[in-house]
């Protein structure tokens, strides 16, 4: 790493990290010198100095982003930028907090206040230890977008990763990784037999939206608290490869789930529309023989492949639940599904996974 590009992350890792936490606990320290009726305009300063910081980096990183020494246009952007953050932001704040002021004026409210009376600085204390909680919790996710956003930033200048310049996702850009990174990675003892790093096509953009998807999913299993390993795709192929035998199936990805104590092992099938009746043959075919997983869910987007799925591979050896994929992302282990079961019965995920196959 050059002199100027460790000079430049430190200055973002001080600006945009460390002076927004330094501003938490300046404020913290000022309310808590206020509630004890001690000096404590100096920390609540300290504070706003702190996050005067980091905006001021901010601006400036948006200048040099948007704009080159000779580019007018870029500045006029970033200009743009900064008086819009100041229209639709900062003032609308303001003409809320002067509304509350003429309404406690109004009511009287203010006149009836004593700042120096115990009762009143306790209360007063209290609700500001609580709004400093709340500024922090969004401040602390603001970071970490911005920090996601900057490390992202950089992997992409140096050719690591690329965007799907053809496809966005909800307005929001697509990143890939590229052979630069897949060889970066192999350097390092970080390696796929099923993605090597002279793969001509990583990712084709009509796969992205599934992949999204298993993200998604992948996510939705971590707050259940009770993952412990998650496999995608690749790595479950890459294995299957070089394993002899033949009895894996190629699943979207493999969940492994500690549910009263027992390791259950689930795979993973992200349906997004329908295949041909031979095509099912095979894939149940390829269920029965497989011995990596204790049990399948198959999530799709719509009821009706739902149960064209539950038709399908009804006869499968294998337990299969069956679940709307946004069902299960919203309601989790409480999320009905439908199982190949004899009678084909409809139980919650959590009852399913302790279910007999009958």
């Amino acid at each position: 790493m050059s002199l100027d590009g460790a000079i430049t992350n430190l200055a973002s890792w001080a600006g945009n990290t460390m002076m927004p936490t330094m501003a938490g606990l300046f404020f913290a320290g000022a309310v808590y010198r206020y509630s004890k009726g001690g000096p404590f305009e100096q920390l609540l300063y300290g504070g706003f100095a702190s996050l005067m910081c980091s905006g001021m980096l901010r601006a400036l990183e948006g200048f040099v982003q948007h704009a080159g020494p000779t580019s007018a246009d870029g500045f006029w952007m970033a200009t743009m930028s900064l008086v819009n953050w100041t229209a639709n932001v900062i003032l609308p704040m303001f003409a809320l907090t002067q509304l509350v002021a003429m309404a406690l004026h109004m009511g009287g409210v203010v006149s009836e206040i004593y700042p120096g009376s115990a009762w009143i600085r306790k209360f007063v204390a209290a609700i500001a230890a609580l709004s400093v909680s709340g500024i922090m919790r969004l401040a602390e996710a603001m970071v970490i977008v911005r920090s996601l956003s900057w490390r992202l930033a950089r992997l992409e200048k140096v050719g690591l990763v690329a965007r799907f310049n053809e496809r966005r996702f909800l307005g929001r850009p697509v990143y890939r990784i590229t052979q630069l990174g897949l060889e970066c990675l192999e350097s390092r003892g970080h390696c796929l037999v099923s993605l090597p790093s002279d793969t001509e096509q990583i990712l084709h953009p009509s796969k992205i939206a599934h992949a999204l998807e298993l993200v998604n999913i992948h996510l939705a299993f971590a707050r259940t608290g009770l993952l412990r390993s998650w496999k995608t795709d690749l790595e479950i192929t890459s294995r299957n490869l070089i394993t002899t035998g033949g009895g894996s199936k190629d699943y979207d990805a493999i969940a492994e789930i500690e549910v009263n104590g027992r390791i259950r092992s689930i795979g993973i099938e992200y349906e997004r529309s329908a295949k041909s009746v031979t095509r099912y043959t095979a894939i149940r075919e390829a269920l029965d023989k497989d011995m990596t997983t204790d049990l399948v869910l198959y999530l799709t987007a719509s009821d009706d492949i739902v149960y064209l799925l539950a038709m399908e591979l009804r006869s499968a050896r294998k337990r299969i639940a069956f679940a709307l994929s946004d069902a299960f992302r919203r309601s989790l282990l409480e999320t009905r599904t439908l199982t190949n079961t004899a009678s084909s019965e409809i139980v919650p995920f959590r009852e399913f996974l302790n279910l007999k196959h009958s």
